[in-house]
């Protein structure tokens, strides 16, 4: 797999093409291949340690990422990863329905949230919602969409990047019940007053 996309970025590098925004994704029972090519990753290799970033995203998601494969002149990285099964979606009643009540699974949302910005700064994920997280039956979380991660360094002041994932986890497929005003003035208010270690 990585021969196939060693030649792909070579293919593109001796053609002159730019502004390359490249996403392909294999998989069968068990692995899944990702290989991610954009301009922004030429930032990300100057401003972050991938292999840190990899190994905080392994801990964080026992051990998703296998192997990897790093082009950082070309803005390219390939991962092979453990196929996440879920058990869970965020925000989803039938994870909820695991809490004893709303407010006890808002902090449960933000404390992951917490815990991975401690494993992963300084990169930033504002997106952690949707299929992007795979919840497990033990209720630990497996990052599955993990591209944007390694794009640059944190550009936003923590009081913002709260704000923002707030929001999100406020509105994405929260289901109608709950009201979402309630949801983001309590994820908002706990996040910003129990800032993680790293911005402090």
């Amino acid at each position: 797999m990585i021969n196939y996309f060693d030649k792909k970025v070579k293919f593109l590098r001796d053609n002159g093409l730019k502004d390359i925004l490249m996403k392909e994704i294999f998989h069968d029972d068990i692995f899944y291949h990702k290989f991610y090519m954009r301009d922004e990753l030429k930032n990300g290799y100057k401003e972050l340690n991938f292999d840190k970033l990899i190994s905080g995203i392994n801990e964080f998601s026992n051990g998703i990422i296998l192997s990897n494969k790093q082009w950082p002149e070309n803005g390219a990285i390939y991962f092979k990863c453990i196929k996440a099964n879920y058990a869970y979606k965020i925000n989803k009643q039938k994870l909820i329905n695991r809490f004893e009540d709303i407010e006890t699974y808002y902090i449960w949302l933000c404390d992951n949230f917490i815990r991975l910005q401690n494993l992963t700064y300084p990169s930033q994920n504002d997106d952690l919602c949707y299929g992007n997280v795979a919840v497990q039956e033990d209720l630990s979380w497996k990052l599955v969409d993990f591209d944007i991660m390694f794009e640059q360094s944190c550009q936003m002041e923590y009081k913002e990047y709260a704000l923002r994932v707030a929001l999100k986890f406020a509105s994405a497929n929260l289901p109608k019940k709950y009201d979402r005003d309630h949801a983001y003035d309590f994820i908002s208010k706990y996040l910003l007053a129990n800032k993680p270690d790293v911005y402090k």
